[in-house]
């Protein structure tokens, strides 16, 4: 049996029955029933290489600690029946935080990201006094409402936010010197300041990636290029189940992608070809609201074909930065995520896949592209796994940035 050690998160492989390596085998099994939808100890067992007497001992106890429960038991197979170990949603809270140009999200979840609460704050650029006033606020009213055993439990907060939020001033219409207001921020230091808790911070786009990656439930062979279309375009890599970071966490920015070849003048840049920021100017320059693709409601005609135009552009773009991708990658899938509501996402998904026949491909595979699963709501959940991967976590490469409260 080869032997872990307890930082070693490259892939599930097996545990180990030393004691020197006990948190490691506890994170490793915790790891292995986050990504499963109920399993079996046997299963536990095979998957891991650890005795069946290891794996029972540590089962029981994390279901003393309430971090896993037992739940339905399987009939009909060979042998005898099998009761189904799950992660206990209630077995932690977390508080996860979006921060981005246009508007803040804040949500409580619980060991599995089920969100428990959520509070929104929308503006038109980010002043970081109301904004750090703001989430104080919020995230003390929020853990207020918690029990005492519920507040026991409480690990921590996880913010996702741009690791640039200085930049791009003039594009969002921010007065003249506010932005850059925000580079000398530690923003998990103020957040940690303000609340008291130890809080965690990722890239606003990995995070996104990140929450993709955990609740699609993706084991160790999960590859796929990710791209989020925010205020501003993002995006992340996912090797063999891990988030590629690179040097300085900045693996995956799609958003700095050259739009072409340079000549006379410099391309730009991919983070506004295709990003709502242009949806929203189209929206102005044609007398909408700003925020017009932002509510629920049923659109006209004349805002259906605005977003169809807005579409077609972000669609070609997208579809040149894939195939871009896929040259170094060859990867299976690519999954496209954002914060407009799931329906428009299927109608730019939809132009992506049509651009493709725009470009020469030869030597290429096409991708499958897919829309994510979480919407607007994957920047928060994403960072508020980050104090659960802290917790509980076999892999801690994606923890950038912590501030602790001691």
């Amino acid at each position: 049996m080869v032997e872990q050690q307890p930082n070693d998160a490259t892939s599930y492989r097996s545990g180990s029955n030393q004691i020197a390596v006990k948190q490691f085998n506890e994170r490793l099994i915790i790891d292995i029933v986050a990504t499963s939808n109920g399993i079996s100890k046997a299963d536990i067992t095979r998957l891991t290489g650890l005795s069946a007497q290891t794996v029972t001992t540590i089962v029981n106890r994390l279901i003393h600690e309430e971090i896993l429960f037992k739940g339905d038991v399987i009939k009909g197979k060979v042998g005898q029946p099998s009761t189904l170990i799950e992660l206990n949603d209630a077995g932690a809270t977390a508080i996860g935080i979006k921060i981005g140009r246009r508007s803040a999200n804040v949500l409580m979840v619980g060991l599995t990201a089920k969100v428990a609460m959520r509070r929104s704050f929308t503006y038109q650029y980010p002043d970081h006094n109301e904004l750090f006033h703001w989430i104080g606020t919020t995230v003390a009213e929020m853990i207020d409402t918690l029990s005492d055993d519920q507040k026991s439990k409480f690990i921590g907060i996880g913010v996702a936010a741009p690791f640039e939020l200085d930049g791009w001033e003039g594009v969002i219409s921010a007065p003249a010197g506010e932005m850059i207001k925000w580079k000398n921020i530690d923003i998990a230091k103020e957040v940690g300041r303000i609340t008291n808790q130890q809080t965690f911070l990722l890239n606003d786009a990995t995070a996104a990636c990140l929450a993709e990656l955990r609740m699609i439930g993706a084991r160790q062979n999960a590859s796929f290029l990710y791209f989020y279309v925010g205020t501003f375009l993002g995006g992340g890599v996912v090797l063999d189940g891990k988030i590629l970071n690179g040097n300085t966490g900045n693996a995956g920015s799609v958003g700095s992608i050259p739009t072409s070849l340079a000549n006379e003048n410099k391309p730009a840049q991919m983070v506004n070809a295709a990003a709502i920021h242009e949806l929203e100017v189209m929206c102005i320059k044609h007398g909408l609201a700003r925020d017009t693709f932002a509510g629920d409601r049923d659109f006209t005609k004349e805002e259906l074909d605005l977003y169809d135009k807005w579409a077609e552009a972000a669609g070609n773009s997208l579809a040149y930065a894939i195939l871009s991708g896929q040259s170094f990658f060859d990867l299976d899938d690519v999954v496209i995520d954002g914060s407009l509501r799931h329906d428009l996402m299927e109608k730019l998904v939809a132009t992506v896949e049509t651009c493709f026949a725009r470009y020469d491909t030869q030597g290429l595979r096409l991708p499958q592209v897919r829309v994510g699963n979480l919407g607007n709501d994957a920047r928060a959940i994403g960072g508020s796994f980050l104090p659960i991967y802290e917790q509980f976590g076999l892999d801690q490469s994606v923890i950038f940035k912590s501030y602790s409260k001691d």
